[in-house]
């Protein structure tokens, strides 16, 4: 028994099941052309540490999976104790084929008690045809299918290959997972005052320990301190932190697969914000995490680096000197959201808004 077809069987069987898709990467190279176990666009392939197969169960109900097999057949339901199970639909649009690739889009309707009625968009599915790819039964395309599994050989599965673990890697729904409900909000305007006091002394602190680090490194680099601050470098430093805080905390929910939006607030509890925000876009606790934290880590590191390798003294050095010391300044604001995530459960759900975030978790049944 190949695993492909266990996995592809696996994947229809929960799709069937209306159960919640997870995790689902199709194959890179479509190998068995027309004698292929499904449609494009309804496979599903995995690998050992790399890529997964994963569903969630979005019911008030428990599922139960039965799955047999032999050599050559799988057969695998997902069984419940109710009779109003909901309905479902697949429908595969006409694939697209062009030189060298064919790419499938796969939507799923699903029917509640013959009422409520939904359509999924499932995604793209892309396969690489490469030159030569046999045509034949999948029993006699086994040396091949192998090699692909193996080593991704040809260009277009190493390309494929990382595009899949980047993919792989997104922590994002853009749609709510169904079952889910509102259970918090956060709103810096509800922030009590002796809070914000606590902010500024973090804020503060975290500004000196960034002039720290950012003196010891032109000490290392240049053999003295050397920071000449006027009027250019501290408009420019000022404007490079503001700006590019919200510029990583936008690049970041991009790559985590979210819609950034930014915005400004002249009147806030902190003043006047420039703030970016992922409204209807659904991370996970860890993928907030990332993107919550991703300016004080990240951007951070890069104008510390920027500071070291410009020349010394120059608008360059002394404006990321600056912009560095104000971006992990301000992030300790980042830091108080991201603690406050920390306390939601494992599974929840956060939806950036601009004013604040609001977090959503299964309802149990």
């Amino acid at each position: 028994m190949r695993w492909c077809l266990l996995s592809t069987v696996l994947y229809n069987a929960g799709l069937l099941a209306a159960l919640e898709v997870v995790e689902r990467h199709a194959h890179s190279v479509d190998v068995y052309g027309e004698a292929r176990y499904f449609e494009p666009g309804r496979d599903a392939t995995i690998e050992y540490g790399v890529l997964d197969l994963r569903f969630r169960n979005p019911h008030a109900w428990p599922v139960l999976l039965e799955i047999s097999s032999d050599d050559t057949e799988v057969h695998a339901a997902f069984r419940a104790p109710r009779s109003d199970l909901p309905a479902v639909a697949i429908e595969v649009e006409q694939p697209e084929q062009t030189t060298g690739l064919l790419a499938a889009r796969t939507l799923r309707q699903v029917t509640l008690r013959g009422l409520d009625s939904r359509v999924e968009d499932l995604g793209w599915s892309r396969y690489g045809i490469a030159d030569g790819s046999p045509r034949g039964a999948p029993g006699e395309s086994q040396s091949v299918a192998h090699g692909v599994s193996r080593g991704w050989r040809t260009r277009v599965g190493r390309v494929e290959r990382r595009r899949r673990r980047w993919r792989a890697s997104r922590t994002v729904a853009t749609n709510l997972p169904e079952g889910y409900a509102g259970i918090g909000r956060w709103d810096p305007g509800r922030v009590p005052r002796w809070r914000i006091v606590v902010l500024l002394l973090l804020s503060l602190a975290s500004m000196v320990a960034a002039a720290g680090v950012g003196s010891a490194i032109l000490l290392l680099t240049s053999g003295a301190i050397s920071i000449n601050l006027d009027t250019l470098d501290l408009l420019l430093g000022l404007v490079l932190a503001l700006v590019l805080h919200e510029l990583t905390h936008g690049i970041a929910f991009l790559a985590l697969g979210a819609r950034p939006q930014f915005g400004v607030k002249l009147r806030t509890k902190f003043g006047p914000v420039f703030y970016a925000s992922a409204p209807g876009s659904y991370l996970t606790k860890n993928g907030y995490l990332v993107a919550g934290l991703a300016p004080a880590l990240g951007l951070t590191v890069l104008l510390l680096a920027i500071m070291a390798l410009a020349p010394a003294g120059g608008v360059a050095a002394d404006a990321s000197y600056l912009a560095a010391i104000l971006n992990f300044g301000g992030s300790a604001g980042d830091a108080m959201m991201m603690r406050t995530v920390l306390s939601y459960p494992a599974d929840a759900r956060f939806e950036d808004t601009g004013d604040g975030f609001t977090v959503y978790a299964p309802t149990r049944a």
